[in-house]
């Protein structure tokens, strides 16, 4: 049975990254499902303590909701991570919890990756008003390139532009549709 991870980045109710994870969430069957929308739960930043450097478990310092998906993640086959666009970067939130892979990271393992299973599938959507789409795919490839540390071997992004208001995403057939597909993606 497939393992994947959905983190939702958004800090609004109602969010278009919300409803993204929530619609990929309800589309995934058969497979054993974490979802973690940040704005609900208990998610602190990385100190840099080197804790999780000088063990061979999988442990962090902080004692919070992204500890206790770490396990999951380091097992998972997929992860999707949904954000919105801040000044043009992604939100604090997903930053928050890209930093975190750090607990993964080990010199001296394969591909400086401690994580038990390997070659996982990563997908970064970002939600913008507006802006260049280009400039934001890029920006999220060059994210996806960090996602080493959890040993992502295959990775895809998607922006959904030109949507400002909340759960405006619902009322384009278009990007739903690539929502399922994004879905089928990470299952496959």
């Amino acid at each position: 049975m497939k393992k994947i991870v959905l983190i939702d980045a958004s800090q609004r109710e109602r969010a278009n990254s919300e409803i993204i994870v929530k619609r990929i969430a309800a589309r995934l069957s058969d497979v054993e499902l974490h979802v973690l929308h940040m704005k609900k739960q208990n998610c602190q930043y990385c100190t840099g303590c080197g804790i999780c450097q000088k063990s061979e478990a999988l442990i962090c310092s902080r004692k919070d909701d992204i500890t206790k998906l770490l396990p999951h993640i380091d097992t998972c086959d997929s992860i999707l991570i949904a954000s919105p666009v801040y000044d043009h970067q992604m939100s604090s939130l997903a930053k928050l919890f890209i930093e975190r892979f750090y607990a993964f990271y080990n010199s001296k393992a394969e591909n400086n990756s401690s994580v038990t299973t390997r070659k996982k599938r990563a997908a970064f959507v970002m939600c913008c008003w507006t802006g260049n789409k280009e400039i934001y795919k890029k920006y999220a490839e060059w994210t996806l390139e960090g996602f080493w540390q959890i040993d992502a071997t295959e990775t895809k992004v998607e922006i959904f532009n030109g949507i400002n208001e909340r759960e405006e995403i619902l009322s384009r057939p278009d990007y739903l549709t690539k929502i399922q597909e994004i879905a089928d993606w990470l299952k496959a």
